[in-house]
């Protein structure tokens, strides 16, 4: 088992969410936290794997002036 870990950098303001797609395009899988955001998986031999990160304002649609959805970051992957 592998992880991935979205951590928000020491004063920043952003709520992490990280997501995982394999090379397809298919949705595996959905982390989020106030200020670290993890997935666990088994990463099989010779497949393809996409993260992609961000915050959790940037995945809202209303349109609203959000809080939280700028500033630094670390991702790791253990």
């Amino acid at each position: 088992m592998r992880s991935l870990i979205e951590t928000a950098a020491a004063g920043s303001a952003i709520n992490p969410v990280l997501t995982l797609w394999n090379g397809i395009g298919d949705f595996l899988f959905l982390g989020s936290g106030t200020e670290r955001s993890a997935i666990t998986f088994t990463a099989n031999a010779n497949e393809t794997y996409y993260a992609v990160i961000g915050s959790a304002g940037a995945r809202l649609t209303s349109g609203m002036d959000l809080v939280g959805d700028v500033g630094d970051y670390a991702l790791a992957f253990e």
